[in-house]
């Protein structure tokens, strides 16, 4: 039940999002366009995905390395990955209506089931899984950077706690662990899913691209 009322919670944002957006997507697109006259449809989507690579892994990056700065707790660090997923959501959203109007997909007002399907989709689960891959050599160093984990006798439950943090928590919980372990972790994750987010718009808009040709590069 919680789960099914965040979702609905989640997708109410994205929505919301996109309908207040829109004047600011135009001006967006408006403006890489002007700045790229001659480039093609399918060339301002990739730009666009460039910009939206870099805006949401470098994010990610801020929030972990906030927790090495002397005087940042963990509160105030999970803070700053609630902001950080706020972000995420808006970037994810003015990128997806952005996107789909370059591509064709123009209407009176942006489509928020297109929109929450895109951003949704498969990414989460998928990002996750990224980001706690990329962990996993970092088991033993969360252990002793966590004074929580420290203290406990290594045992199953032990091992578990610290694989629920690299797997399920990276995006969140990861940015905020110690000695800029975290910018690693939010980087990573913030990039893996929103390549998710980029493969769910080609596929929404039966587009032939590819999102492993967006390259975070020449913005």
């Amino acid at each position: 039940m919680l789960r099914k009322f965040l979702d609905q919670g989640v997708v109410s944002l994205i929505d919301r999002s996109a309908r207040l957006q829109k004047p600011l997507v135009d001006k967006y697109v408006g403006f890489v366009q002007g700045r790229h006259p001659v480039e093609s449809p399918d060339q301002i989507v990739e730009r666009l995905g460039r910009h939206y690579l870099i805006a949401v892994t470098a994010s990610g990056v801020v929030v972990g390395l906030s927790a090495a700065v002397p005087g940042v707790g963990t509160l105030v660090g999970l803070a700053a990955a609630g902001a950080d997923t706020v972000f995420f959501i808006e970037a994810s959203t003015v990128y997806t209506v952005g996107a789909s109007e370059v591509a064709g997909s123009k209407t009176a007002a942006p489509r928020p089931p297109l929109v929450s399907a895109v951003v949704l989709g498969q990414a989460g689960t998928g990002a996750l899984g990224a980001a706690g891959r990329s962990a996993k050599q970092w088991d033993t160093m969360l252990a002793s950077k966590l004074p929580v984990l420290r203290r406990m006798d290594d045992s199953p439950i032990k091992r578990f706690v610290v694989q629920f943090i690299v797997k399920r928590g990276a995006l969140a919980f990861g940015k905020v662990i110690p000695a800029g372990i975290g910018a690693v972790v939010g980087g990573v994750g913030n990039h893996a899913l929103a390549r998710g987010v980029i493969k769910n718009l080609h596929a929404a808009l039966d587009d032939p691209a590819r999102p492993d040709q967006v390259v975070v590069a020449d913005a």
